[in-house]
């Protein structure tokens, strides 16, 4: 049927041309099959040109994919070259064999005369339907657009069903005129009903009695059912539908590659192999996608338990899938988990259910963990069960000290007889300790340092789990990492930049290497590794040239991704700021604060509205409103303050800010001080309290006390600071001395005054009175 006969539709369009005169950018979201895709199809705008830009299995691994389909591709006549998968880290960063410390501008890739195109003259109304099976650099390319919106006014962009739940329109339902067009009765309740199923049902039933959601469900079981039943129970048609329930993710009905599916078959001597699919097609078991290569159930019985109709023996099939899936996606975990689970294998379905909670508790929220996992777990009443679950418990609630002493006593109790348990929980565990004691260091000075049997340890653990596990290795990897760039004693920077390019050199193998349904989830880890890259000593341009793409990867994937987005987003604000683009770093760390707010995570990320009001005070904007509120939200609330992120950072900040709007620096000298009273250890930690006591003392009227301080901070920058630049550190303590001195005038009593605004350097900030810290998120 035609769009214009049915009332939803119509009104679901004017609802969307109405929206857009409100905002740049709207939602289209309903459930699968209610007609979304028809719906912005049919959108017009006067006097904007439209590109729909799909995504689907066909284009998913090729690189700018969906921008390929369009105009805006098409009209380049510079484009270097249409890049592949295979060349992925060509287009995204530079080739591993070149090294981190390479990256070269004249790598950019065709986005960027894609989006010198959407600079242009033109009105363009983006219409982005599929979203996730568009390929990761569209996404990033889209990401970019949507953070830069205000730059592209001629913009608009319509996207179809990803689930935001910010500037939505929702698909209506129908109307009592389509319900008796399509032969429903106009009392009955199904206008909730799926359009996709009420067309079919429609078509092919008589559906006069049909009144009821329920009640298509039971006709959808039903129907299904006899379709079932014409198979014997080991017939050929049977089998290739159990075969493609179980490729296809188990029920969450993903498009697998016919290839994939036909291999698999001819391994088992099947012939007559596209007839038989053919006739599962016709039947509306199976559907085929638009370029005949990509297969998966029919949408129609999404609603249904389709496993509850297959053969109750599927062990044979089964360990094909489970070799399958160890093979080429070690961390698809709660596949594994249900493919273990469906065969009986205890021990196994044990071990994956364990490594699914660990994986979704540390980037989603254990909210987030399938229920089947949580329930399955909580039967269970084992001493590896009990000490996972805990220590990612106590660790997600940042009581770091007694996750690692937890996890530390297990692994010590065992004196390295590891066999009783599958040794990727006890790499898992390795990992959390690992995690554990790199958070745990930064908080109360105590007892707990990085030793280099911690360093030495999680390399014998890696080089275990390495040929069993891929995704584990990598991420000890990362852990090990982490660990040696927070021992200050171990630290070798040059060794460091090796090991950083190594793990880089194995992401690249993974994404080359794997099969295309799995090539993005090793994108999104590298992604997320080079958000990290401010752990090594690279040139501020370099940097920021990295963490611009990494952040944008990660925004396009922040729903599934959100605490590895927060992290990009804040390290990428951050480095902004080093170059001095404060209004840049502005708008980042305002989408974050939008983002950690549409979450409701505003107490475990206190740190990011702090980092917010520096740049807002670099940039010469009126903080006190912003002051007031994160006092009220973060500073004042115990549950919220112990989460911080580096904490001596986050005080020594704070007693600037609290200065800055202040006309008096008595109440920030007085925080600063009982802090040191508790003397924080770290020389970055040190310097910071050293220097900004003795620009608060300046400010306050007492240059000798001034002077005192500042040659502390000499004394500690002598001693070497990480990640600081020290011959910007002497320059700026020379020129703070001449001040407090006299032999500088200033007028100025504003903690935020530029003393030298002439510098060449592009660290300006190490030139202000106060010295503000970024935070880079390295250890979590």
């Amino acid at each position: 049927m035609a769009i214009k006969e049915f009332e939803f539709q119509q009104n679901c369009i004017q609802d969307i041309i109405n929206k857009f005169e409100e905002q740049p950018i709207v939602y289209l979201n309903g459930d699968s099959g209610t007609g979304k895709t028809t719906i912005s199809q049919q959108v017009e705008l006067p006097n904007y040109e439209k590109l729909y830009l799909v995504g689907d299995p066909t284009i998913f691994l090729t690189d700018l994919g969906v921008f390929k389909r369009s105009s805006l591709f098409n009209f380049q006549e510079g484009i270097k070259k249409a890049l592949d998968v295979t060349e992925v880290l060509a287009s995204l960063f530079p080739p591993a064999q070149v090294g981190i410390s390479k990256v070269n501008e004249t790598l950019n890739i065709d986005s960027e005369f894609i989006l010198k195109e959407l600079h242009g003259n033109r009105n363009i109304l983006l219409i982005i339907d599929n979203y996730l099976q568009i390929d990761i650099l569209s996404q990033s390319l889209i990401s970019q657009v949507v953070e830069e919106i205000r730059c592209f006014p001629r913009i608009k962009i319509l996207f179809v069903g990803n689930n935001e739940k910010r500037n939505t329109i929702l698909i209506p339902p129908l109307s009592i005129n389509d319900l008796e067009k399509l032969g429903f009765d106009k009392n009955s309740t199904i206008n909730k009903v799926p359009l996709n199923i009420l067309l079919y049902l429609s078509k092919n039933h008589n559906v006069s009695n049909v009144a009821s959601y329920p009640q298509i469900i039971d006709y959808l079981n039903a129907d299904f059912l006899k379709k079932i039943r014409k198979f014997e129970e080991n017939s050929l048609e049977k089998f290739i539908l159990e075969v493609v329930y179980l490729y296809s993710g188990s029920g969450s009905n993903e498009w697998v590659d016919i290839a994939t599916i036909v291999t698999y078959l001819i391994q088992k001597k099947i012939t007559r192999i596209d007839a038989l699919i053919d006739s599962l097609i016709s039947l509306f078991l199976l559907e085929i996608d638009s370029s005949d290569k990509f297969i998966r159930f029919n949408t129609l019985y999404n609603s249904i338990r389709i496993g509850n109709f297959l053969s109750s023996n599927l062990e044979e099939e089964l360990n094909g899938y489970i070799d399958y899936i160890e093979q080429f996606a070690p961390f698809s975990y709660f596949d594994k988990f249900q493919a273990y689970s469906l065969i009986g294998n205890y021990d196994l379905t044990e071990k994956n259910a364990l490594q699914c909670y660990l994986q979704f508790s540390l980037e989603q929220g254990k909210e987030f963990i399938p229920t089947k996992v949580k329930e399955y777990l909580k039967k269970l009443n084992t001493p590896i069960v009990s000490v996972v679950v805990e220590s990612l418990e106590l660790y997600t609630n940042n009581i770091y000290d007694k996750s690692f002493h937890l996890t530390d006593s297990f692994i010590e109790n065992l004196q390295g007889s590891y066999f009783p348990y599958p040794i990727e929980i006890i790499g898992n565990l390795f990992y959390l300790r690992a995690l554990s004691l790199a958070r745990a260091i930064t908080q109360e000075p105590g007892t707990l340092y990085i030793s280099n049997e911690h360093i030495k340890s999680i390399q014998m653990i890696s080089k275990r789990v390495k040929n069993i596990n891929s995704e584990l290795y990598l991420r000890l990897k990362k852990a090990e990492l982490i660990l040696k760039i927070d021992s200050k004693s171990l630290f070798d920077k040059k060794g460091f930049k090796k090991d950083f390019d190594v793990i880089v050199g194995e992401y690249d193998f993974k994404i080359t290497s794997s099969l295309a349904r799995y090539k993005k989830y090793w994108q999104k880890e590298l992604s997320i590794l080079f958000s990290l890259v401010g752990m090594i000593d690279l040139d501020v341009d370099k940097e920021e040239y990295i963490l611009r793409r990494s952040f944008h990867i990660l925004n396009s994937q922040k729903e599934f991704l959100p605490k590895s987005y927060i992290r990009a987003a804040s390290n990428y604000a951050a480095t902004n700021f080093k170059k001095g683009d404060y209004q840049n770093a502005i708008n980042i760390s305002e989408r974050v604060l939008e983002f950690i707010d549409y979450k409701g995570e505003v107490l475990n990320w206190g740190v990011v509205p702090q980092l917010h009001m520096i740049y807002m005070a670099f940039n010469g904007q009126d903080i006190k409103q912003q002051f007031g509120k994160f006092n009220d939200l973060i500073w004042n609330i115990p549950e919220a303050l112990g989460k911080l992120h580096e904490k001596y950072i986050c005080i020594s900040n704070h007693s600037l800010l609290l200065c800055a709007i202040n006309d008096s620096a008595k109440q920030s000298i007085e925080l600063m001080e009982l802090t040191l009273e508790k003397a924080p250890r770290d020389n970055y930690d040190r310097y910071l309290f050293y220097t900004n006591l003795g620009a608060l003392y300046y400010l306050d009227g007492n240059s000798k006390k001034a002077s005192s301080y500042e040659q502390k901070a000499l004394e500690v920058i002598e001693e070497g600071i990480d990640c600081l630049i020290e011959k910007d550190l002497i320059k700026r303590n020379e020129i703070l001395q001449q001040i407090y001195s006299g032999n500088i005038s200033s007028n100025s009593k504003e903690i935020l005054t530029t003393i030298f605004d002439s510098t060449e350097t592009k660290n300006k900030f190490y030139f202000k009175l106060g010295f503000f810290s970024d935070i880079a998120y390295w250890s979590n």
